[in-house]
């Protein structure tokens, strides 16, 4: 009678999927208990039993490197150490690299429309425009200046941002419509969700306090100043996270446009045009003589 023991020699693979970034290992929802926990997976078997590993699917990461051997045979190997003790190697470690998808919500602002006294201006240029006020009327124009600022999330990872605008000295807020938390100087929107790709859109309108002590530049200026988002990544961009608008208020001089002037010399030639130019202002001298 013969009796007959077995045995095999014990080896494993561990498949890490590792956070190229941080090199951390990523984490996954356990799908009974809804817990975070290790995405690593660990083979266990013996020398020569066939392995095959595979990637993973996490929402914010994107697979940047792959392992060069994906699948194989398990292996072990002994050796001796200096003492002549046996150092047993019987584990193989996978790696499959992951990168943050990407996260970016920026802010533009731009000058949609201008009034005077109700009256509807043309605008040329939407970020640095010019009005002009007769001084008589100085204490009597109402100016209003509509801005509309469009907060756009470029990335692939939806999210949430805080945005603040700040009003020029000599500005009042016209149409809070009670989505802004109006302070001390600024305005403040919570934007408290806005999707990979999307596009959001607000309008402001700011008067213009009337008088010869608020003429010239203002300045409208808007930021972001917090974003935040499920995973936690910071704004990879933040060259975009402020915009700023200027209007200059100015009282009209009534001499010759400048756009008149070039003109001119474009079809008659300098020394024509300072003829002209010089006619035209003796003609209005004589005017206002009378």
């Amino acid at each position: 009678q013969v009796v007959t023991y077995y045995y095999y020699q014990p080896a494993k693979v561990i498949v890490h999927y590792v956070d190229m970034t941080t090199g951390k290992e990523l984490q996954e929802t356990n799908e009974e208990t809804g817990k975070l926990q290790s995405s690593q997976v660990i083979m266990e078997g013996s020398k020569d039993l066939v392995y095959t590993t595979t990637a993973k699917e996490f929402l914010y990461y994107t697979l940047v490197q792959s392992p060069e051997e994906p699948n194989g045979t398990m292996k072990v190997e002994i050796t001796k150490d200096k003492d002549g003790k046996d150092i047993v190697n019987n584990t193989i470690d996978v790696y499959y690299y992951y990168e943050p998808k990407s996260f970016n919500i920026g802010v533009d602002k731009t000058i949609s429309k201008i009034t005077v006294n109700g009256e509807e201006q043309n605008i040329s240029n939407n970020k640095l425009t010019r009005v002009e006020i007769y001084r008589k009327n100085v204490n009597d124009t109402k100016v209003e200046v509509e801005y509309t600022i469009k907060v756009t999330n470029n990335g692939e990872v939806d999210g949430k941002a805080i945005i603040r605008e700040d009003i020029p000295d000599g500005m009042s807020v016209v149409n809070n419509d009670k989505t802004w938390d109006e302070k001390d100087g600024y305005l403040e929107k919570v934007i408290p969700e806005i999707k990979a790709g999307e596009t959001k859109e607000y309008k402001i309108t700011l008067s213009w306090d009337r008088g010869d002590a608020n003429l010239g530049e203002k300045e409208n200026t808007v930021e972001i100043t917090q974003t935040d988002n499920i995973p936690g990544f910071k704004d990879n961009n933040d060259q975009d996270n402020s915009s700023e608008a200027r209007v200059l208020i100015n009282v009209s001089t009534g001499s010759v446009p400048w756009p008149l002037i070039v003109a001119l010399i474009a079809v008659a030639g300098l020394e024509t045009v300072t003829l002209s130019y010089a006619r035209v202002l003796t003609n209005k001298q004589k005017k206002n003589r009378k």
